[in-house]
Order: C-alpha cells, then sequence, then structure tokens
C-alpha cells in the first residue's frame, strides 16, 4: 500500500500569491522615476503562532507592502497579507502499522488594507518601527483543495521592527505583529518575520 502524502499544493498557492502581490506592487515603481510619489516597497516570508480558535498549530505568514514616505516620521499604504492558522493532520495506520499522515482540514486567513508606520530613532544605523494595520480579510477552511468554510471579516494589527540598510536602496529586517480579528473563527494570531525593503527616491 502506498503512504498517503500531504498535497504540497497549498503551500506553492501560496508562495505564487505573495509572488504576485509583490509584482503587482512593484509595477509602479518599473513605470516612474526615482522620487517622492514613488513607493518604499517590501515583502516578508515567516511564520504564524499563538493562534486562536480550533486549529492553532500556525503555518506559513508573508506581506507585501508599498508606502509612500508622509515625512521624516510618517509613512502610509497598502498592504497584502497572507497567513496560515493552522491545520488538523491525521495520521493513517494499515493493519496497524502507521503508512502516513493525511491533512483533514486547514484554515488560512488574506486580505488587504492600510499600514501606517512611525520611523523612531535607534542605535548607529537600527532604525525601529512601529506599525498599525487595518485589513479587509478573508477566512477559509479547506480540505485538500476542497473549500469547507469561508467567512469575511475586519482586523486590526500592531507591531514592531527592528531594521537597517543593506546595499544603496534596499533594507533588511525582522519584526513581530499581533493581529485582531472581529470574528469568532479566527479573533487572534502572531506572526513574526523576515522584510526585505527597497526604497526608490532616497539611499537608506
Amino acid at each position: 500500500m502506498r503512504p498517503p502524502r500531504v498535497s504540497l499544493e497549498k503551500p506553492v498557492r501560496r508562495l505564487a500569491a505573495v509572488a504576485a502581490v509583490v509584482a503587482a506592487l512593484a509595477l509602479p515603481a518599473g513605470f516612474a522615476s526615482a522620487g517622492p510619489h514613488v513607493p518604499d516597497l517590501s515583502v516578508a516570508l515567516g511564520g504564524t503562532g499563538a493562534v486562536s480558535g480550533d486549529l492553532t498549530t500556525g503555518g506559513f505568514a508573508a506581506w507585501g507592502a508599498a508606502m509612500w514616505p508622509v515625512d521624516d516620521l510618517w509613512s502610509f499604504g497598502v498592504e497584502a497579507i497572507v497567513n496560515d492558522a493552522g491545520n488538523d493532520i491525521q495520521e493513517v495506520f494499515s493493519s496497524g502499522t502507521p503508512v502516513g499522515k493525511l491533512e483533514n482540514r486547514h484554515r488560512f486567513a488574506w486580505g488587504g488594507g492600510w499600514r501606517l508606520d512611525a520611523h523612531l530613532p535607534g542605535p548607529g544605523r537600527w532604525e525601529p518601527l512601529a506599525t498599525v494595520t487595518w485589513d479587509a480579510v478573508r477566512i477559509q477552511d479547506d480540505q485538500r483543495g476542497t473549500l469547507l468554510a469561508v467567512e469575511s471579516s475586519n482586523g486590526v494589527g500592531v507591531g514592531l521592527e527592528l531594521r537597517r540598510p543593506m546595499f544603496q536602496h534596499s533594507t533588511v529586517g525582522i519584526g513581530v505583529r499581533y493581529h485582531h480579528l472581529f470574528n469568532d473563527t479566527l479573533d487572534g494570531f502572531m506572526t513574526a518575520a523576515v522584510e526585505w525593503g527597497w526604497r526608490f527616491g532616497k539611499t537608506p
């Protein structure tokens, strides 16, 4: 008997979605010259944890943002997010012998909204960043590609990040966030991620 396997289709779809978001955010910069109207772009990859609800194992987390500097302190823009909440994995037996595992149910949340950053003074070339977000989010449960349940919600997020310049027009940082969604299915989770940024129009 061939051991059952958990499909890789969903993680591939998540990565494809993030790639599409990054490409869409980067498109305006490709057609505009460097200047005050060109947004700073960023993409972050990491994981989720401290998840509420009945699926709490966490998983993949990603976001992409386009931020317009308002002044030296504030930046305002838009952001897209994709976050795994968790899954239910069942071990499969044949004649009392474990032969593999199957994913019975999987939950993730995706959406987008507004983001406000405060650029704080830091030591040396390190820049602390405080972030507040408001998002419209879609929560989906599926079973190996078959949609089981869908729910829409609004949410807010708060986070802290520490970043520093890398090369001439790019930055790298690490950040943590808490997300609160206004529903009973998935009302809260944490994310931690590494974020890469590109600043068009000024050198970090």
